[in-house]
């Protein structure tokens, strides 16, 4: 296909394309469409299927063309977008419909929305807060008459009972109540940890990602947003419930959860944005063998399944940038938070 476009960079998040779709290939395309609808005319006088496309073609030229363009712009548009590698974030929005008349070329101009060139800022700048992680006797308190609640064969309190709900808790070799309370305390101040953990990791990826100055372009953002609310119809529609059933038994409204959805897609977005910034800052790459290995952890998870996927590039490049951006994330919080330091602090 010869260049059919003329490109104009807009600003850092947009590129508008003026597309031409030349008269030939538009007619034959239009020609073909008139064609197939004739064949399903029914007029007097005419077999079904040998109705002249003329005869039609007065009361169906205008959708006809309409049709005509819907089916051939996007190839154009996809075209243009691959050529000039337009990494676009957000389907091209078309600025205008241009006029169609048979044997003129067809000129129109499309919107792509990019992501903007974003640079990683200083990572010396992000401060986490340290929090002394402990286990109170209220807390304890707390579990051990959660724990007396449940039901049991043993009386609360007795080494029996103690027996019975640690091997319900998977305790190995905890026998008195001292052993219990001590196992139980540990579970607790590990799960504080992990909370407290998760919390300066999120803490240090906002810092980071407000260092790198990083903003969404809308049209991604909304995008985003739509295709997570189409997701989560699709997940009702498996469980068989409508919409409106589930925003009257949550007591929520639709425009709430479209901001919900909304902010999801800005911090998903700004994430992936950053993770891919800093991985190829760092220079992080995966190689084909620890390419070829997740590829075959995933064959072996869904073991008996037929997916052809498994050897389409496509797939395997998708697998490639997720394991680039989880390779990423772990090197960003290992220089956040260095094992070295972290040992030597405690």
């Amino acid at each position: 296909m010869d260049k059919t476009y003329t490109r104009k960079d807009v600003s850092n998040d947009s590129i508008e394309l003026t597309v031409t779709i030349p008269a030939d290939a538009f007619i034959k395309s239009y020609n073909t469409l008139l064609e197939k609808e004739s064949k399903g005319a029914n007029i007097k006088g005419f077999r079904k299927g040998s109705v002249p496309s003329e005869m039609i073609e007065g009361k169906v030229k205008d959708s006809i063309l309409f049709e005509t363009f819907e089916r051939v712009a996007p190839l154009y548009v996809s075209n243009a977008v691959a050529t000039e590698s337009i990494e676009i974030v957000a389907p091209p929005a078309y600025k205008d419909i241009p006029k169609l008349v048979k044997g003129e070329d067809i000129v129109f101009t499309v919107v792509c929305t990019i992501m903007p060139e974003f640079k990683l800022g200083n990572m010396k700048k992000i401060k986490v807060e340290k929090s002394k992680v402990e286990v109170d006797e209220k807390e304890m308190e707390s579990v051990m008459k959660e724990l007396e609640q449940r039901k049991t064969k043993a009386k609360a309190g007795t080494d029996e009972w103690v027996a019975e709900i640690a091997k319900s808790l998977y305790l190995e070799n905890v026998k008195t109540m001292k052993e219990f309370k001590e196992e139980i305390k540990e579970r607790l101040m590990s799960q504080k940890e992990m909370n407290v953990r998760k919390e300066q990791e999120s803490s240090a990826l906002k810092q980071a990602i407000e260092l790198c100055k990083i903003t969404i372009p809308q049209a991604a953002v909304d995008y985003e947003a739509i295709e997570r609310e189409q997701s989560f119809l699709h997940t009702l529609e498996e469980k068989k419930i409508t919409m409106e059933q589930f925003l009257n038994g949550n007591n929520i409204k639709i425009e709430t959860m479209r901001e919900m959805w909304k902010k999801d897609a800005v911090d998903a977005l700004q994430t992936d944005v950053f993770l891919k910034l800093y991985g190829k800052e760092k220079g992080l790459e995966i190689t084909e063998t620890e390419l070829d290995e997740e590829v075959n952890k995933i064959k072996k998870e869904h073991e008996g399944h037929n997916h052809d996927y498994y050897d389409d590039p496509q797939w395997k490049e998708y697998v490639r940038r997720v394991l680039v951006k989880q390779k990423a994330y772990d090197a960003f919080i290992l220089a956040i938070f260095p094992v070295g330091k972290e040992k030597k602090g405690k």
